[in-house]
């Protein structure tokens, strides 16, 4: 049986290698096949795609050449264009729209300045702090019908409040004054002077709130560009702002690279003014100027001493070079346009390696850049993308079919081989159960043979071993045909009403009498006989008790302990056998209910069995409908507990039980005795 086991393994191996060695060969060339038909595929869109970015970038360039010719007629028309900033140069003057879009102006706005020729009385008074300090004047100027003159009057007479600590009136004169938005003191704007003016008194009066909401409104004002402010006085005032409020003035980058553009245009408007080379210079100009990675496009027109400029931010660039973009060819994520030192003006860097298509600056004659990255996935290759998937999925099919089938394989050579290997167990097992009582037959027989003149006692003690080797024997043989008959489902079962508590009296009585150790210990926990009833086939669930009875003296030290309960559970009978020997472990609980399989710890201690008897059990409970519970700790004992439906216990039950001859329950136990 070994030798043939051993050729099976073998053979099974040999099997295992012959399907990989046909199989993984077949489907490794399918996968090769595969993989450089998706290649092949893949260099062709890239060729088409590189095509399609050529000519798509021949269109960009020449839509963006066309929009800058459309802006430069906008710009000789003084047209706006939508995000962007116009600026106007006539000699020394600067005007911007929108306003909100610079922080200052490159030079001092041309405001009307307030009337200083009227006050010279009152100033003298004021100064050399005589009489009433010019107030009286002061007050009477207020009145003028001349703006200039008033506006004068109410900054003299706060003045002259404010040095006499009337704060209250100082502030409400100038508050009067900022209502003058057109005058200008020294370069300063009349509104702006007053307002600054009010924010210090109330920071010198500690009015916190008031200073806070003036201080705020100031700063929004500020930002949107109402004062048409140099650098030094916008720089005052946030300063000022700053001071008042504790934090810097938040400006946006892409305000301050517009506000430093317009700086440097007016710098090169100045500088040719200066050299009187007006009618020389070229009266159209482009230029891209670069502040803390923002590039901005500046557009001049000059005629005489005037100049005309848009000055345009990247958000407008990027407009453009999206409304460039023709869906059929490419898509705008694809689409990058950079100056000349590098940076980004619309898009996002390409990654290393990329094939890029690019249309220089030099070539173009545009102010940046346009480069066209590769595109994400086909659009309108529909070939393509169906061949891939359709290949994808036959890759994935192979690589499961391959993963699937060497795991089936694998699962199905170690199942026999561990089946095999328990039927080779078991028939050593059987053998050696055969032996020991055949070794006792060839041992009497030898006996009797050699001395035909024996006593008499000594014939008989001679005869009855060979009674029960034979009937051990008989015994083995009855229990393997059983258990096949069990699996097969030919095992009958005669289910009538009985008491469990009697049958367990009935089998421990007999097992007490043929124990194999004087040295066991049986102790009941019965319910009374009479109290509960279930339907079982007396011999079979006898066979089953007998078998767990025997477990717990084999698997146990002397003195073998066991205990013995019959009791209800809910709507259950429960018999429990339970004995305080070796233990299952945990991972072989729910293997010792299999046919032929045996404990570790039994093989390893040399105690010998069939590995039949817990699934006999397991088959006979589940024939009558009940279940079998396990509890086990290593090294503690075992106790394993006989759950049946539970039956109304009457009087008829319990007088067929009393009435049934012992002698029939012996032989139904002594059929099981194995």
């Amino acid at each position: 049986m070994l030798t043939a086991f051993r050729r099976w393994s073998t053979s099974s191996r040999w099997l295992g290698v012959l399907f990989l060695m046909v199989l993984v060969p077949s489907a490794a060339t399918l996968v090769w096949l595969g993989v450089q038909l998706l290649e092949q595929d893949r260099r062709l869109w890239v060729d088409r795609d590189l095509e399609r970015r050529e000519s798509a970038a021949d269109i960009i360039v020449r839509a963006l050449g066309q929009r800058l010719a459309t802006t430069d007629v906008e710009l000789v028309k003084g047209d706006l264009v939508d995000g962007g900033l116009f600026a106007r140069f006539n000699g020394t003057a600067v005007t911007v729209r929108p306003s909100d879009r610079v922080l200052w102006l490159p030079t001092t706005a041309h405001l009307a300045e307030a009337n200083t020729q009227a006050f010279g009385e009152a100033e003298i008074a004021e100064f050399r702090q005589t009489g009433d300090r010019g107030l009286g004047a002061y007050s009477a100027l207020a009145r003028s019908a001349d703006p200039a003159v008033q506006a004068g009057a109410l900054l003299r007479l706060a003045r002259v409040r404010r040095s006499t600590g009337d704060v209250r009136a100082a502030i409400r004169d100038y508050r009067e004054l900022a209502r003058f938005t057109d005058l200008a003191f020294n370069g300063m704007p009349a509104e702006l002077l007053a307002r600054r003016a009010v924010c210090e008194l109330l920071q010198q009066t500690r009015e916190t709130a008031s200073l806070g909401r003036e201080a705020e409104a100031l700063r929004v004002d500020l930002l949107a560009g109402r004062w048409a402010l140099d650098r030094s006085g916008w720089a005052v005032a946030a300063e000022d702002l700053e001071r008042w409020t504790g934090r810097l003035v938040d400006v946006p980058p892409e305000r301050q690279a517009l506000t430093a553009s317009l700086e440097w245009l007016w710098q090169q408007h100045a500088r040719t003014l200066a050299t009187r080379a007006a009618d020389t210079r070229s009266p159209v100009g482009r230029h891209v100027f670069r502040m803390d990675n923002i590039s901005i496009l500046m557009l001049w027109r000059a005629s005489g001493d005037e100049l005309k400029a848009l000055i345009l931010p990247p958000a407008v660039i990027d407009r453009w070079a999206r409304q460039a973009m023709l869906p059929d060819l490419a898509t705008s994520d694809m689409l990058l346009l950079t100056d000349e030192a590098g940076t980004v003006i619309s898009g996002a860097k390409p990654d290393t390696g990329t094939r890029l298509v690019t249309r220089h600056a030099t070539e173009t004659g545009l102010p940046w850049n346009v480069t066209l990255k590769p595109a994400p996935a086909p659009r309108d290759l529909a070939a393509f993308t169906s061949r891939r998937r359709l290949l994808g999925a036959g890759l994935g099919a192979i690589v499961l079919l391959i993963s699937g089938g060497s795991y089936l394989l694998w699962r199905t050579v170690r199942r026999e081989i561990a089946v095999a290997r328990i039927q080779t167990e078991f028939v050593a097992a059987v053998s050696h159960e055969f032996r020991t009582p055949l070794t006792s037959l060839q041992h009497v027989t030898e006996l009797l043979e050699e001395d035909d003149e024996l006593p008499r006692e000594r014939r008989q003690s001679l005869y009855a071993a060979l009674g029960r080797s034979t009937e051990r024997l008989r015994g083995l043989v009855e229990s393997l045909l059983d258990f096949a008959r069990m699996e097969d489902g030919r095992r009958p079962y005669d289910l009538q009403p009985i008491d469990p508590s009697l049958l367990a009296t009935d089998v421990i009585g007999q097992f007490e009498r043929q124990a194999p150790s004087e040295r066991t210990v049986i102790t009941r926990d019965l319910a009374m006989p009479g109290t509960l009833s279930c339907r079982a086939d007396v011999a079979a669930l006898g066979h089953a008790l007998w078998n767990l009875l025997d477990n717990a003296v084999k698997y146990s030290t002397e003195p073998h302990l066991v205990t013995v309960s019959v009791g209800q559970r809910g709507d259950e009978i429960a018999i429990a056998i339970a004995d305080h020997g070796f233990g299952i472990p945990a991972r072989e609980r729910q293997s010792v209910f299999q046919k032929f399989v045996r404990g570790s710890d039994s093989v390893r201690r040399g105690i010998m069995g069939t590995g039949l008897g817990l699934a006999m059990v397991s088959h006979i409970i589940a024939a009558h409908a009940g279940r079998i519970e396990l509890e086990s700790e290593e090294g503690r004992g075992s106790t394993f507990t006989i759950l049946l439906p539970a039956q109304r216990a009457d009087s008829c039950l319990k007088a067929a039980r009393a009435e049934e001859p012992s002698i029939q329950r012996e032989e139904h136990m002594r059929r099981f005795e194995v």
